[in-house]
Protein backbone atom coordinates (compact mmCIF):
# COMPACT_ATOMS: atom_id res chain seq x y z
CA UNK A 1 0.00 0.00 0.00
CA UNK A 2 1.20 3.25 -0.50
CA UNK A 3 -0.41 5.64 1.86
CA UNK A 4 -2.97 8.66 0.57
CA UNK A 5 -1.74 12.11 2.40
CA UNK A 6 -4.95 13.96 2.64
CA UNK A 7 -3.46 16.57 4.73
CA UNK A 8 -2.98 18.65 1.61
CA UNK A 9 -4.43 19.25 -1.92
CA UNK A 10 -4.90 15.89 -4.28
CA UNK A 11 -5.98 15.35 -7.96
CA UNK A 12 -6.61 12.14 -8.77
CA UNK A 13 -7.80 9.85 -11.93
CA UNK A 14 -10.53 7.59 -12.34
CA UNK A 15 -9.26 5.34 -14.14
CA UNK A 16 -11.73 2.36 -15.91
CA UNK A 17 -9.90 0.81 -18.19
CA UNK A 18 -8.30 -2.74 -17.39
CA UNK A 19 -5.00 -1.48 -19.10
CA UNK A 20 -2.09 -1.85 -16.90
CA UNK A 21 0.11 0.59 -19.78
CA UNK A 22 -2.45 3.14 -19.29
CA UNK A 23 -2.75 3.07 -15.20
CA UNK A 24 1.22 3.19 -15.01
CA UNK A 25 0.85 6.42 -17.80
CA UNK A 26 -1.44 7.91 -15.57
CA UNK A 27 0.08 7.73 -12.37
CA UNK A 28 3.80 8.24 -13.61
CA UNK A 29 2.05 11.78 -15.24
CA UNK A 30 2.20 13.16 -11.59
CA UNK A 31 -1.31 12.63 -10.78
CA UNK A 32 -1.95 12.66 -6.70
CA UNK A 33 -3.20 9.24 -6.76
CA UNK A 34 -5.60 7.15 -9.22
CA UNK A 35 -8.90 5.72 -8.72
CA UNK A 36 -9.15 2.26 -10.38
CA UNK A 37 -12.63 2.43 -11.47
CA UNK A 38 -14.80 -0.98 -10.84
CA UNK A 39 -18.54 0.31 -10.88
CA UNK A 40 -18.02 1.76 -14.82
CA UNK A 41 -15.51 -0.59 -15.92
CA UNK A 42 -14.80 -3.86 -17.21
CA UNK A 43 -12.01 -4.59 -14.41
CA UNK A 44 -11.97 -7.87 -12.99
CA UNK A 45 -10.48 -8.67 -9.75
CA UNK A 46 -6.69 -10.37 -11.28
CA UNK A 47 -6.78 -7.57 -13.34
CA UNK A 48 -7.36 -4.87 -10.23
CA UNK A 49 -4.43 -6.77 -9.00
CA UNK A 50 -2.11 -5.91 -11.50
CA UNK A 51 -2.93 -2.61 -11.77
CA UNK A 52 -2.61 -1.45 -8.33
CA UNK A 53 1.12 -3.14 -8.71
CA UNK A 54 1.04 -0.50 -11.75
CA UNK A 55 0.17 2.26 -9.66
CA UNK A 56 3.09 1.32 -7.04
CA UNK A 57 5.62 1.14 -9.46
CA UNK A 58 4.92 4.74 -9.99
CA UNK A 59 4.62 5.44 -6.09
CA UNK A 60 1.26 6.39 -6.34
CA UNK A 61 -1.25 5.48 -3.97
CA UNK A 62 -4.15 3.68 -5.51
CA UNK A 63 -8.12 3.93 -4.63
CA UNK A 64 -10.30 1.01 -5.92
CA UNK A 65 -13.90 2.13 -6.21
CA UNK A 66 -16.03 -1.16 -5.58
CA UNK A 67 -19.26 -1.91 -8.00
CA UNK A 68 -21.45 -1.91 -4.03
CA UNK A 69 -21.37 -2.32 -0.82
CA UNK A 70 -20.16 -5.92 -0.33
CA UNK A 71 -17.59 -7.40 1.93
CA UNK A 72 -16.06 -9.10 -0.39
CA UNK A 73 -15.87 -6.23 -2.77
CA UNK A 74 -13.79 -4.28 0.00
CA UNK A 75 -11.78 -7.07 1.28
CA UNK A 76 -10.66 -8.69 -1.98
CA UNK A 77 -9.44 -4.64 -3.24
CA UNK A 78 -7.56 -4.39 0.20
CA UNK A 79 -6.03 -7.17 0.04
CA UNK A 80 -4.68 -6.59 -3.27
CA UNK A 81 -2.93 -3.79 -1.65
CA UNK A 82 -5.58 -0.74 -2.25
CA UNK A 83 -4.50 2.78 -0.91
CA UNK A 84 -8.40 3.08 0.25
CA UNK A 85 -11.89 1.59 -1.35
CA UNK A 86 -14.27 4.52 -2.55
CA UNK A 87 -18.22 3.46 -2.05
CA UNK A 88 -20.74 4.71 -4.59
CA UNK A 89 -23.82 5.23 -3.22
CA UNK A 90 -24.13 5.91 0.46
CA UNK A 91 -27.29 7.26 1.98
CA UNK A 92 -27.04 6.54 4.82
CA UNK A 93 -25.67 6.54 8.47
CA UNK A 94 -25.50 3.02 9.06
CA UNK A 95 -24.49 2.27 5.27
CA UNK A 96 -21.31 4.54 6.03
CA UNK A 97 -20.78 2.80 9.61
CA UNK A 98 -21.24 -0.55 7.23
CA UNK A 99 -18.16 0.49 4.81
CA UNK A 100 -15.98 1.99 8.04
CA UNK A 101 -16.78 -1.57 9.75
CA UNK A 102 -15.83 -3.68 6.15
CA UNK A 103 -12.48 -1.77 5.83
CA UNK A 104 -11.16 -1.28 9.31
CA UNK A 105 -9.28 -4.57 11.17
CA UNK A 106 -10.72 -5.47 14.79
CA UNK A 107 -10.90 -3.53 17.26
CA UNK A 108 -12.32 -0.55 14.44
CA UNK A 109 -14.33 -2.73 12.51
CA UNK A 110 -14.58 -6.68 11.00
CA UNK A 111 -12.26 -6.73 8.18
CA UNK A 112 -11.11 -10.52 7.70
CA UNK A 113 -7.41 -11.11 8.69
CA UNK A 114 -5.18 -13.06 6.56
CA UNK A 115 -1.42 -12.58 6.07
CA UNK A 116 -0.84 -14.50 2.99
CA UNK A 117 -2.00 -11.57 0.40
CA UNK A 118 -0.14 -9.39 -1.27
CA UNK A 119 -1.44 -6.28 0.97
CA UNK A 120 0.86 -8.21 3.91
CA UNK A 121 3.36 -9.23 1.58
CA UNK A 122 2.49 -12.70 1.16
CA UNK A 123 3.08 -13.75 4.98
CA UNK A 124 6.70 -11.58 4.78
CA UNK A 125 5.99 -8.98 7.24
CA UNK A 126 7.80 -8.77 10.66
CA UNK A 127 5.46 -7.82 12.67
CA UNK A 128 1.63 -8.78 12.48
CA UNK A 129 0.07 -6.28 14.71
CA UNK A 130 2.09 -3.32 13.49
CA UNK A 131 0.95 -4.42 10.01
CA UNK A 132 -3.63 -4.58 11.25
CA UNK A 133 -2.49 -1.21 13.54
CA UNK A 134 -1.03 0.24 10.57
CA UNK A 135 -3.52 -0.91 7.72
CA UNK A 136 -6.16 0.78 9.93
CA UNK A 137 -4.42 4.03 10.50
CA UNK A 138 -3.42 4.51 6.80
CA UNK A 139 -6.40 2.95 5.22
CA UNK A 140 -8.51 5.73 3.10
CA UNK A 141 -12.53 5.01 3.61
CA UNK A 142 -13.91 7.48 0.60
CA UNK A 143 -18.06 7.45 0.23
CA UNK A 144 -20.12 8.92 -2.35
CA UNK A 145 -23.13 11.22 -1.81
CA UNK A 146 -24.81 11.37 -4.83
CA UNK A 147 -28.55 11.31 -4.03
CA UNK A 148 -31.08 13.52 -2.61
CA UNK A 149 -31.91 10.30 -0.05
CA UNK A 150 -28.29 10.85 0.98
CA UNK A 151 -28.34 14.96 1.31
CA UNK A 152 -31.21 14.62 3.74
CA UNK A 153 -28.71 12.33 6.04
CA UNK A 154 -25.80 14.17 5.31
CA UNK A 155 -25.81 15.35 9.10
CA UNK A 156 -25.79 12.08 10.43
CA UNK A 157 -23.32 10.53 7.25
CA UNK A 158 -20.83 13.03 7.91
CA UNK A 159 -20.96 12.19 11.66
CA UNK A 160 -19.82 8.87 11.28
CA UNK A 161 -15.52 8.30 12.81
CA UNK A 162 -13.53 6.79 10.34
CA UNK A 163 -14.82 8.10 6.95
CA UNK A 164 -12.21 9.94 5.27
CA UNK A 165 -13.67 11.54 2.55
CA UNK A 166 -17.22 12.76 1.50
CA UNK A 167 -17.09 12.79 -2.11
CA UNK A 168 -19.63 14.36 -3.53
CA UNK A 169 -20.84 12.88 -7.58
CA UNK A 170 -22.42 15.96 -9.46
CA UNK A 171 -23.53 13.32 -12.33
CA UNK A 172 -25.62 11.06 -9.90
CA UNK A 173 -26.61 13.99 -7.93
CA UNK A 174 -28.22 16.33 -10.89
CA UNK A 175 -29.86 12.94 -12.22
CA UNK A 176 -31.52 12.32 -8.87
CA UNK A 177 -32.67 16.29 -8.60
CA UNK A 178 -34.19 15.63 -11.36
CA UNK A 179 -31.67 17.89 -13.73
CA UNK A 180 -30.36 15.02 -15.83
CA UNK A 181 -29.31 17.21 -18.83
CA UNK A 182 -28.33 20.08 -16.87
CA UNK A 183 -24.96 19.32 -14.32
CA UNK A 184 -24.40 22.81 -13.70
CA UNK A 185 -27.75 23.98 -12.52
CA UNK A 186 -27.53 26.77 -9.82
CA UNK A 187 -29.39 24.30 -7.65
CA UNK A 188 -27.17 21.25 -8.16
CA UNK A 189 -24.45 23.49 -7.22
CA UNK A 190 -25.79 24.89 -4.27
CA UNK A 191 -26.25 21.53 -2.74
CA UNK A 192 -23.06 20.68 -3.54
CA UNK A 193 -22.17 23.65 -1.44
CA UNK A 194 -24.07 23.01 0.98
CA UNK A 195 -22.73 19.11 1.56
CA UNK A 196 -19.47 20.20 1.19
CA UNK A 197 -20.00 22.95 4.33
CA UNK A 198 -21.36 19.57 6.50
CA UNK A 199 -18.58 17.74 5.76
CA UNK A 200 -15.97 20.50 5.95
CA UNK A 201 -17.37 21.51 9.62
CA UNK A 202 -17.11 18.06 10.62
CA UNK A 203 -13.67 17.42 10.10
CA UNK A 204 -14.14 15.53 6.91
CA UNK A 205 -11.88 15.87 3.36
CA UNK A 206 -14.07 16.96 0.72
CA UNK A 207 -13.71 15.70 -2.73
CA UNK A 208 -15.98 15.73 -6.40
CA UNK A 209 -15.32 15.42 -9.97
CA UNK A 210 -13.80 18.02 -12.37
CA UNK A 211 -14.58 18.39 -16.02
CA UNK A 212 -11.36 20.62 -16.71
CA UNK A 213 -8.86 22.40 -14.61
CA UNK A 214 -9.69 25.90 -14.77
CA UNK A 215 -12.15 24.69 -12.05
CA UNK A 216 -9.47 23.42 -9.88
CA UNK A 217 -8.77 26.71 -7.87
CA UNK A 218 -12.11 27.33 -7.38
CA UNK A 219 -12.69 24.33 -5.37
CA UNK A 220 -9.58 24.51 -3.51
CA UNK A 221 -11.03 27.92 -2.76
CA UNK A 222 -14.11 26.06 -1.22
CA UNK A 223 -12.49 23.81 0.99
CA UNK A 224 -12.75 20.94 -1.82
CA UNK A 225 -9.23 19.14 -2.15
CA UNK A 226 -9.77 15.60 -2.97
CA UNK A 227 -10.35 16.41 -6.69
CA UNK A 228 -10.73 14.43 -10.02
CA UNK A 229 -11.20 13.81 -13.33
CA UNK A 230 -11.45 11.05 -15.46
CA UNK A 231 -8.64 9.61 -17.91
CA UNK A 232 -11.90 9.84 -21.00
CA UNK A 233 -12.07 13.55 -20.29
CA UNK A 234 -8.26 14.54 -20.44
CA UNK A 235 -7.60 12.24 -23.77
CA UNK A 236 -10.49 13.65 -25.43
CA UNK A 237 -9.43 17.77 -24.41
CA UNK A 238 -6.01 16.62 -25.88
CA UNK A 239 -7.48 15.35 -29.09
CA UNK A 240 -9.95 18.25 -29.32
CA UNK A 241 -6.94 20.55 -29.27
CA UNK A 242 -5.06 19.27 -31.64
CA UNK A 243 -8.10 18.94 -33.89
CA UNK A 244 -8.66 22.62 -33.62
CA UNK A 245 -4.93 23.21 -34.05
CA UNK A 246 -5.52 21.60 -37.46
CA UNK A 247 -9.04 23.08 -38.31
CA UNK A 248 -7.41 26.87 -38.26
CA UNK A 249 -4.95 25.76 -40.50
CA UNK A 250 -7.76 24.49 -43.18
Amino acid sequence: MVPLDLSRFNLGCFVNVPSGHLVELVASAGMDFVIIDMEHGPIDWETLEHLILCCEAASTPCIVRVPERRREYVLKALDCGASGVQMPMINTKAEAEELVRLAKYPPDGIRGTAFNHRAAKFGLIPDRSAYLRESNQNTRVVLHIETVEAVNHIDDIVSVEGVDVIFIGPADLSVSMGYAHDMGNQKVLDTISYVAEKALSAGKTVGTLIRGADEIESFKNKGITYLCTTVQSMILKACNQYKEAIGKLS
